[in-house]
């Protein structure tokens, strides 16, 4: 059977401010640093089902191409809107 912890020995008075104070102290000093937005927060998921079939497909191109499948597809889908005349950026910066 599992002993049961004993917590008589921990008296709640005797615990000293100082030591709180110094550990908030390091959290306090980055949270007035600026946060630099990330390429998740400045961007939008989207969702695509692709067959199985042409998937497979793309991903052979994509490492016979030495270029990441995201890439490629971001392209496809920036030659569409070219082509039907939407001007929006459609990549995310990614710095």
């Amino acid at each position: 059977m599992a002993k049961r912890p004993d917590f008589n020995r921990l008296a709640l008075g005797q615990v000293a401010a100082e030591p709180i104070a110094e550990a908030r102290a390091p959290v306090e000093a980055r949270a007035t640093e600026p946060a630099k937005p990330n390429l998740k927060q400045r961007s939008k998921p989207v969702m695509l089902y692709l067959h199985p079939a042409g998937h497979k497909a793309l991903k052979l191109y994509s490492v016979e191409a030495g270029k990441p499948m995201h890439d490629l597809l971001v392209e496809a889908v920036e030659d569409w809107c070219r082509k039907h005349g939407i001007t929006a950026p459609i990549r995310a910066d990614s710095r």
